[in-house]
């Protein structure tokens, strides 16, 4: 699941949700016997309109507001898919390339911090 959008249709509010295909990157991970929470697990993350960084989902609406935003008043969130891989430490997009931790809000990089430990030493 990567998002939703509220729309309108026959004078309803219906809720359009939007999935992300990750195909490629599962099956990369089973022909490296690689298990899904023991060694990476994909997690959402939303990029701030206001100051560009990559916010989790359980932080969205605390980030938010912040910048006074209310998650209720919006129609619609599109999150990414991250790969947290535990066995490198490191955090992957859904093309395999490296998301350095400066690209997450302060929340975000206690959360990665948690998940992952001390963040290894990233090259720009």
């Amino acid at each position: 699941w990567s998002g939703f959008k509220v729309l309108e249709r026959d004078g309803k509010l219906i809720q359009e949700d939007f999935y992300e295909y990750l195909g490629g990157l599962l099956v990369r991970h089973l022909k490296n016997n690689m298990m899904n929470g023991q060694d990476y697990v994909f997690w959402q993350f939303y990029k701030c309109e206001k100051c560009g960084k990559y916010v989790d989902i359980e932080s969205v609406p605390e980030h938010l507001a912040k910048h006074g935003i209310s998650v209720a008043e919006k129609d619609s969130e599109e999150y990414e898919i991250f790969e947290l891989n535990f066995l490198e430490g490191k955090i992957f997009n859904k093309f395999g390339e490296e998301v350095p931790q400066n690209k997450f809000a302060p929340e975000s990089q206690a959360f990665l911090k948690e998940m992952l430990g001390e963040p290894k030493v990233q090259e720009e």
